[in-house]
């Protein structure tokens, strides 16, 4: 839901769901304000039910690089891969 706002609206939408009790993760307010950091960066584990933030992969190099066909994976294209 509301996976295609903008950092500034999901911003918004954080201090939305945390105006109405909404269960959230643990965000101190220097990493919201520095970082923009919100419940978008986050999701919850399904074996532990508590919240882990987005992280991509380790990635490893390909011994032959194209570098027009790389694509190195981050926290954003980790997110957006499993909603898909």
């Amino acid at each position: 839901m509301a996976g295609l706002f903008e950092a500034e609206d999901r911003e918004k939408f954080h201090k939305f769901l945390d105006s109405r009790g909404a269960p959230l993760p643990q965000i101190s307010p220097q990493k919201m304000a520095t970082d923009k950091e919100s419940v978008f960066d986050y999701y919850v584990d399904q074996e532990t039910k508590q919240w882990k933030i987005w992280e991509a992969e380790n990635w490893v190099a390909p011994k032959k690089i194209a570098f027009s066909q790389l694509l190195i994976p981050t926290g954003e294209s980790t997110r957006t891969e499993y909603i898909m």
